[in-house]
């Protein structure tokens, strides 16, 4: 299974309506997208806290408005709000939230999507309210070993692992409490391939990454 990370961010803007449709042309099997919310509390879709890196203007996006926000362009593509993107997209998405700020807003707005809606974080708070109110859940860890004692606390549905410190273990562990592996940080087509064939469900990455073989 292939999660197009921030959309297919290698040939298109990340986190933009752009990324995401092309992803799905692509043969993307779930989107993952990054959300936090403005000044006034509209979710928007964007990963940084600071904008420079992707639109050269200065400050953190939560310091801005929505009307602010929408005069700003990645390579001609705008920062679409969450109820946008998600409007723009038909496969299942990957919500993941950077902030606990605004966890309220990002949950009521994604509501009408939630059969196809898994929100996933590094934050158990997050998921602890997502699941509450009904969501698929993800944890994010930097390795299972950190991560699998949490994620089976919290009943998460998956659990999201860079894909550096995958150790097969890991797969056969957490289908033993229902819970299916996605590996992140993957960098090329071949370590994509690697992670697929060890028994990861999934890897979130920019670019396509699909074997010929069933995956689960």
């Amino acid at each position: 299974m292939w999660i197009a990370h921030r959309g297919a961010s290698a040939h298109a803007p990340e986190n933009t309506v752009k990324a995401f449709k092309l992803a799905e042309q692509m043969g993307a099997h779930g989107i993952e997208m990054d959300v936090q919310v403005t000044r006034e509390g509209v979710p928007v879709v964007f990963h940084d806290q600071w904008l420079r890196r992707l639109t050269r203007f200065p400050g953190r996006l939560t310091a801005h408005t929505l009307v602010e926000l929408r005069k700003i362009k990645l390579q001609g593509e705008g920062i679409p709000t969450l109820r946008e993107a998600l409007q723009h997209t038909r496969i299942p998405v990957f919500l993941e939230v950077k902030d606990p700020h605004g966890i309220k807003q990002i949950l009521e707005n994604a509501v009408p999507h939630k059969k196809r809606v898994t929100v996933i974080s590094f934050y158990p708070g997050v998921l602890a309210k997502a699941k509450k109110q009904g969501f698929k859940t993800g944890l994010l860890s930097l390795t299972g070993i950190l991560g699998s004692g949490l994620a089976a606390k919290l009943k998460t549905d998956y659990l999201l692992v860079h894909g550096r410190f995958y150790r097969k273990g890991l797969t056969q562990a957490a289908e033993a409490r229902g819970t299916k592996i996605l590996a992140w940080g993957v960098h090329t087509p071949k370590h994509g391939q690697k992670l697929l064939r060890s028994g990861v469900h999934g890897v979130v990455a920019d670019f396509p990454v699909h074997l010929q073989t069933t995956q689960k």
